[in-house]
């Protein structure tokens, strides 16, 4: 029985990345061989979003591979958010291939950034120094350290 090389199916897998937003088609693909899983988690998990903690955490505290995935993180922080209670800042440090980060308030108003948990600032300031970081966005935060700015060497794009 033919095979198709796994170049060739990493191509197949760019076209159904490219025409589908949802991967229903790339998700598909992930369940039916192994190898393809790691070539479809590339897509699927590109682009990830913590505002509703659970189920992304879950996975990323699970499968261990999925923050290798990881090159855009938009992250929502919210009144209350219980950050002790769980391993956040501990997942956001296997982040280590990420080239954007957004950091939103998820609330009415502003966050004052001198109300953020000392350890998950330490995370968050973590994920600035990543040398894959190219473009920070942060929405309604404010007294962002610029201090902290002057080791993102890479940065291209910052907005505020």
């Amino acid at each position: 029985m033919p095979s198709i090389p796994l170049d060739v199916v990493g191509v197949i897998f760019d076209i159904l990345a490219y025409d589908d937003e949802n991967f229903i088609s790339l998700k598909a693909c992930s369940l039916t061989c192994q190898a393809f899983l790691p070539l479809c988690r590339k897509y699927i998990f590109a682009s990830i979003n913590i505002d509703d903690r659970a189920d992304m955490l879950w996975k990323l505290t699970t499968t261990l591979e999925i923050a290798d995935c990881v090159r855009e993180l938009h992250f929502g922080i919210r009144n209350g958010d219980t950050w002790h209670l769980i391993d956040l800042p501990d997942i956001l440090k296997r982040l280590t291939r990420m080239s954007s980060l957004t950091l939103f308030y998820c609330n009415a108003g502003n966050l004052d950034w001198k109300s953020i948990p000392t350890q998950m600032e330490n995370s968050l300031l973590c994920l600035l120094h990543l040398p894959t970081l190219t473009s920070l966005k942060l929405c309604s935060i404010e007294n962002f350290p610029i201090s902290a700015l002057m080791l993102c060497t890479h940065l291209r794009h910052f907005n505020k």
